[in-house]
């Protein structure tokens, strides 16, 4: 499906008056006070958060003055009149059209991706739908780490669907760590003008989802530490000082939970939770009208409101560590504010610990950057260098070994024959790369040209030739693997790609290449059993690849070979020809 002419002349025609209009917007900044002074106050405060971002500084900037221009119709209505012997007829009525139907600023979620550049998105504050063209939402969905997540952008109505103007944000955060930011910034004006009111007023806001801390969860013992808090109007508890932390400032108090007493254990009989509560984080504050109660993860949650005798259905805010402790640091107001979420001694520790941390800190750095780009690490002569104990140092590493081969997807006897030599294992540092696109990623030199799809719809007779003639050969590929994994599609694709080209010389099992995938992303094991992901991938190679010419097979394949991927595959003359492997 390709975009519908009408909706694509929309677009062109509001980029191009948007272009147009620029230099209007730029004098009415400079020409209004206030509204000059709000947009250096902005960039003010981003260079003190990101003093070496100029240029991230600088798109906020006009992204944030045009705001001020077009989520309001007097600033519009304003222009309009100053200029309207001089812009055309056309430019006027995109002005009175912006008038009539202001822009807005959107946090939200792809639900569907009709076409190429064109997408159907849900609000996830209001919950509204719309029909979004953006191309720069496409270019995300090249890397994993702007995929499918949720995105913030400055919206303008052009009568057929929304376009983005300026930046397209985006974040891991969830719509509840939204709904925390907004109120924690401004609890009234969220209230009373939604998202937009918010960022308006207060612009940094976006900086916290900008520069979220990176990294994946943070995950204790299988449970992935978010903070889970509630505010209740009163509780009646004894806080025995042999089990809590008391902090008690006349009219508020702070009580973290140290240690279990027999009377928690029996209220909340689990004997494996409470042996390990270390990084529960139970706490509870007393504030003035009211207590707030609060764990890291949802079973401390459940058992906190237990043994506190509050109700085990009570609904919870849950909320990213990292923005509540990106908050803390900058000093924001928070729900138990004067309180910190971490004790002070733990986050300033004592400078006479008797381990030096910053040299334990280098270590590892150096053993990690070893590890992941796959060099030796001499562990005696780098602890002997930073002054560590060598049986200490020794120790550390072994750990974290076995942490590591905990997680390696543990190969079957009965599959360890079908192990593949031969072809370059990228060390973990070079992995992420193979979940971005399959253009984008740098693993390939590509053929990409309309040569290059003719000549694979004349191969698979034409069968989906109204899907390459819209995206094209690779991205079609991309797509096809991503209904079958979702996420992970492309990372399969490229992974199986990176083996057979590397293996073009010979003919692989099927099953092989699937084995092979298994053990460089284990966390593929957390949401596949090991044969149904073989049958699954070994149907998507053999109907995409061998049935199309870009593989060749030896022989008729049966539909039990398909299902357990016991049959061979050697990239096509074709194939190689539009496709080779970078190193």
């Amino acid at each position: 499906m390709e975009i519908p002419a009408a909706i694509k002349k929309a677009c062109d025609v509001v980029s191009s008056h948007y272009g147009a209009l620029e230099e209007y917007f730029d004098d009415y900044i400079i020409d209004n006070e206030s509204t000059l002074k709000l947009v250096q106050s902005f960039v003010d405060s981003l260079i003190e958060l990101v003093s070496d971002a100029e240029v991230y500084v600088e798109a906020q900037a006009t992204q944030y003055a045009d705001a001020l221009i077009l989520t309001n119709p007097k600033a519009i209505r304003r222009i309009h009149s100053a200029n309207v012997d001089t812009l055309s007829g056309e430019l006027l009525d995109t002005l009175t059209a912006w008038e009539e139907n202001p822009g807005f600023f959107c946090f939200f979620t792809i639900q569907e991706r009709i076409c190429k550049d064109f997408f159907a998105i849900e609000d996830c504050i209001t919950g509204n739908t719309y029909k979004l063209y953006s191309p720069s939402l496409q270019d995300l969905q090249e890397k994993r780490e702007s995929r499918n997540v949720h995105y913030l952008a400055l919206m303008m109505n052009n009568g057929e669907c929304l376009q983005a103007s300026g930046t397209l944000h985006y974040t891991h955060y969830s719509s509840s760590d939204i709904d925390f930011l907004c109120n924690t910034f401004d609890a009234t004006t969220f209230s009373s003008s939604g998202l937009t009111g918010l960022l308006l007023r207060h612009p940094t806001a976006m900086y916290y989802l900008d520069f979220q801390i990176p990294g994946n969860e943070l995950v204790h013992n299988g449970h992935t530490l978010v903070l889970f808090y509630t505010s209740v109007p009163r509780l009646s508890y004894t806080f025995d000082p042999d089990y809590w932390t008391i902090d008690n400032r006349g009219k508020v108090a702070s009580y973290g939970l140290e240690r279990s007493s027999d009377a928690m254990r029996s209220a909340y009989p689990d004997e494996t939770f409470w042996n390990d509560i270390a990084m529960a984080g139970m706490r509870v504050f007393k504030m003035e009208k009211h207590w707030v109660v609060l764990a890291l993860y949802s079973q401390a949650f459940e058992a906190l409101l237990t043994i506190l005798g509050l109700s085990r259905d009570t609904e919870p805010v849950s909320v990213a560590l990292s923005l509540v402790l990106h908050l803390q640091k900058h000093a924001k107001r928070l729900p138990w504010t004067p309180f910190s979420l971490l004790p002070e001694e733990e986050m300033h520790q004592e400078s006479n610990q008797e381990m030096d941390m910053t040299a334990l800190n280098t270590f590892f750095g150096k053993y990690s950057e070893a590890y992941n780009n796959g060099k030796p690490f001499d562990l005696i002569s780098e602890a002997r260098k930073l002054g560590i104990d060598e049986d200490l140092a020794k120790d550390l590493i072994e750990q974290m070994q076995k942490k590591r081969e905990s997680r390696d997807y543990q190969v079957p006897e009965a599959e360890v024959k079908y192990r593949l030599e031969g072809w370059p294992v990228p060390p973990p540092a070079e992995r992420d790369v193979f979940g971005d696109g399959i253009l984008s990623s740098e693993l390939f030199l590509i053929l990409d040209s309309d040569e290059t799809d003719d000549a694979f719809n004349v191969l698979s007779g034409n069968q989906w030739k109204e899907e390459i003639e819209e995206m094209g050969l690779f991205f079609f590929l991309q797509d096809a693997f991503s209904e079958e994994f979702y996420d992970d599609g492309v990372t399969i694709l490229n992974t199986f790609l990176w083996i057979l080209l590397h293996l073009s010389e010979q003919k692989v099992l099927v099953r092989s290449i699937a084995l092979e995938i298994f053990c460089l992303f284990p966390f593929l094991n957390d949401f596949y059993e090991f044969e149904d992901f073989v049958e699954r991938f070994s149907e998507k190679v053999y109907k995409l690849f061998c049935r199309t010419s870009l593989c060749t097979i030896t022989h008729r394949v049966k539909r039990e070979e398909r299902k357990r991927g016991l049959y061979t595959v050697q990239a096509s003359s074709f194939l190689k020809s539009i496709i080779s492997p970078i190193g």
